[in-house]
């Protein structure tokens, strides 16, 4: 009896490409990676056959590593000759548009409801961030911006919808989300315990993956802990619960020692909201649960050495070491309200700034220091300074049409218990995302925010299906 096309675990006669396929495919891809790069290693030629076929079963994997590729490209280009001729996230976001189109043909899947509405606003919103490169103080920033956007952020989106056929696709992704975020956090926590007992430690250390920024880290330790958190409070078997839940600890850990205060507040918000506003959970209970929320938090606080934490304790004052940059303090919790503050009277410095802003990418031209791009770390802000009230309002549309998806779905999956838990996941590690886009990052950095937004509207199509087949 053949399996399921739509279990879990992906059958071999799901495979987007057969095995004839993927001869030729593979032949065109090594010779343009030869041409790119004649002293390719024979360790890329067998590692790119056994990527080519894992990813034919499983196209879930390339689309989370391009989720996760803010912590792994610092090191992929460091230490993969080959992405030192190819830029390395334009090698994945080839691949993952070709494993897109393939998926297309393949799966026929029907995504165009899904498109309807979204991604019109979408392309509407990106062809502004074009548009304010014309009159932009920073041209060249700005332009780099406006492309990353659309090439990056919204094949991130596109991609999650046609990639995703069933609700055993979103569990892959997000079990391969969590499985990927453990392997770094063990990584990482390792390279700590090692560096504290040979005795090489500093004053405040701000523990990362593979050398990538500490803010890239927190955000895919957030999302990982968010995941098992809400599957530990629908899970009713109460072994799998506790696991769960101690798992989520850990993630909490790998949280905290990046020093990123931004993700780890952020995190709270999620946890907050959901607990108050999305889960049936009376006042007691929410209050023993965030009591044991806090209580984790401060276990870990004291648990770890001073050098892990420090950076928390002068979080609502100024860092130890300052950069003045116009008055104000780089790299401190003073420099978000700065920058908050020039973002927001800068769009009303003139009637003109305020209809249309900037230009993209111009907050950068704020600070006298070449070569780095400042932006204000909160993605209203951002967008109104550089794009004014018409950028603002074209992305407020497109945040309120992924509200409205959300909302509906919510309200929905009351009737569908085994999508119940999917679409609070979902519904979590969005509003974690979309908190922390609040207080880091631009519009680039938060890209894998998109990549949850196409995780709801894949979502609704799962929906809207299951109503075909079964209109009562």
């Amino acid at each position: 009896m053949q399996p399921s096309p739509s279990h879990i675990l992906r059958p071999p006669d799901n495979a987007l490409l057969p095995w004839w396929y993927s001869i030729p495919v593979y032949a065109v891809m090594l010779g343009a990676i030869v041409y790119l790069s004649p002293s390719v290693s024979p360790l890329i030629v067998i590692g790119g056959l056994v990527v080519l076929f894992v990813t034919a079963y499983y196209p879930e994997i390339p689309l989370v590593a391009f989720v996760f590729i803010g912590v792994t490209k610092p090191w992929v280009d460091e230490n993969i000759a080959l992405f030192q001729t190819i830029d390395y996230t334009v090698f994945l976001a080839v691949y993952l548009f070709a494993l897109m189109f393939i998926t297309r043909i393949r799966r026929r899947t029907d995504t165009l409801p899904s498109f309807a509405n979204v991604l019109p606003v979408l392309f509407i919103f990106s062809l502004c961030l074009f548009i304010g490169v014309i009159y932009s103080s920073a041209p060249p920033y700005g332009f780099e911006k406006a492309s990353r956007f659309f090439l990056f952020n919204i094949l991130l989106f596109v991609a999650t919808i046609v990639i995703i056929k069933d609700k055993n696709d979103i569990i892959r992704i997000l079990a391969i989300c969590v499985g990927l975020s453990f392997v770094f956090a063990t990584i990482m926590l390792y390279e700590g315990v090692t560096h504290f007992l040979s005795g090489n430690v500093t004053e405040i250390i701000r523990m990362t993956i593979l050398g990538a920024n500490p803010i890239s880290s927190a955000r895919i330790f957030s999302l990982s802990f968010l995941i098992l958190l809400v599957a530990a409070y629908y899970t009713e078997n109460r072994r799998n619960k506790i696991i769960l839940y101690l798992s989520s600890v850990y993630f909490l850990i790998a949280l905290i020692v990046t020093n990123s205060r931004g993700p780890l507040l952020s995190t709270i918000a999620a946890v907050f909201i959901f607990a108050l506003f999305l889960s049936d959970m009376k006042y007691k209970t929410i209050a023993m649960y965030f009591g044991l929320f806090f209580a984790a938090i401060i276990s870990v606080f004291l648990f770890l050495p001073d050098f892990f934490t420090s950076r928390y304790e002068v979080l609502m004052a100024v860092d130890a070491a300052q950069q003045t940059v116009q008055g104000g303090e780089a790299d401190t919790v003073g420099s978000r309200w700065m920058m908050w503050s020039m973002a927001f009277s800068g769009a009303f410095t003139s009637v003109w700034n305020f209809i249309i802003g900037h230009g993209t990418g111009s907050f950068a031209s704020l600070f006298p220091f070449e070569g780095i791009r400042w932006y204000p770390h909160n993605i209203f802000a951002e967008i109104f300074y550089e794009l004014g009230i018409i950028g603002l309002m074209i992305f407020l549309v497109h945040l309120g049409q992924i509200s409205r998806y959300t909302r509906i779905i919510w309200e929905k999956t009351k009737r569908h218990s085994e999508l119940r838990l999917i679409t609070a996941i979902v519904t979590v590690i969005i509003i974690g995302a979309f908190m922390a886009s609040l207080v880091s990052g631009d519009l680039t950095d938060n890209r894998y925010l998109w990549f949850q937004f196409g995780l709801i509207v894949a979502l609704g199509r799962i929906l809207l299906h299951k109503a075909r087949l079964d209109p009562h």
